[in-house]
């Protein structure tokens, strides 16, 4: 789904969605990245949850707090605001809950390390 197909869905409409994209994702699973995929979209989704439909405030800490943490919660933001998912938002977005949390961008995608 592109981003734009989210504009104006509330938790409802994306709960529909995310289970044919979980459907989706079970037929062609490979080497666990889909099912990993699938816990942060259903995290995401409990998030919109509690914040939209019981009015809740939410923490989200995973297990390291590097990675899951701050996918689900800008999937999250994305689902719920709008905004986040524009450019400027987007950017607003990666500031807020990567780089202002410390996320190890280098180390993830292997920067300053020596080819093996």
């Amino acid at each position: 789904a592109r981003v734009s197909d989210w504009e104006g869905s509330t938790v409802v409409d994306w709960s529909s969605r995310y289970a044919k994209i979980r459907s989706s994702l079970q037929r062609g699973e490979s080497g666990g990245w889909f099912k990993l995929l699938s816990y942060i979209m259903k995290g995401a989704k409990q998030i919109c949850e509690m914040v939209k439909l019981r009015e809740c405030s939410v923490l989200v800490h995973c297990s390291d707090g590097w990675d899951r943490t701050s996918q689900m919660t800008s999937l999250a933001t994305m689902l719920m605001d709008p905004y986040y998912r524009t450019l400027r938002g987007f950017i607003v977005l990666i500031e807020k809950e990567w780089l202002s949390f410390g996320h190890q961008f280098a180390r993830r995608i292997g920067h300053g390390q020596k080819a093996t």
